[in-house]
């Protein structure tokens, strides 16, 4: 799952990420996930980054440590996912990617989507620019979605690339428009 992640998200950024490639941490209980992260986290919390690794609960104690048992499909997603979070952030420059785009992407991605009801209209989740639940990840996803078959994903990757101009929402929004010839809305 990691090879052809690494494969396919390669294929996507056009990085061509050969050296210095990430690694993944499997950690065995909620104990240590909180210690890891520095505080409580929510029962949903299963994956995240940190530079260049990507820690994540082992797939055998998701269901007993986590909300849900993941299947083999939906953890090798799982992978996907937390790996398109390091090529945003390199094609980013580590810039504040809003976190609506960030999930989505890596939902859209990673075709977590799959397990997931497409919303029948967009209401929300414009409101996680810096914010983030697990809401996040409903309708992001197909906002996204829409955004690389309709517009090309060479789009999607210079809105990332031009992140770096960016300061605020307000900003992020106006590049958005220069990007897609369209405000941002619902």
């Amino acid at each position: 799952a990691y090879e052809k992640s690494m494969e396919d998200l390669d294929k996507f950024f056009e990085l061509n990420w050969k050296i210095n490639t990430p690694k993944i941490v499997l950690v065995g209980n909620r104990e240590d996930i909180d210690a890891l992260r520095g505080k409580q986290t929510e029962d949903w919390v299963v994956g995240w980054t940190d530079n260049r690794i990507i820690f994540l609960l082992d797939k055998d104690k998701t269901g007993k440590e986590s909300v849900r048992k993941y299947s083999d499909e939906e953890y090798e997603a799982l992978i996907k996912h937390e790996l398109c979070h390091l090529f945003i952030n390199i094609t980013s420059s580590y810039a504040k990617v809003p976190i609506w785009l960030a999930e989505g992407l890596c939902v859209f991605l990673s075709r977590q989507y799959k397990f997931r009801e497409k919303p029948k209209k967009f209401s929300d989740f414009l409101e996680y620019y810096s914010k983030s639940d697990k809401s996040v990840y409903n309708q992001s996803c197909f906002f996204v979605e829409i955004l690389v078959k309709k517009f090309g994903k060479e789009k999607i990757i210079s809105l990332l690339k031009n992140l770096k101009n960016t300061k605020n929402e307000d900003e992020f929004k106006k590049l958005f428009e220069d990007t897609y010839d369209f405000s941002l809305s619902y």
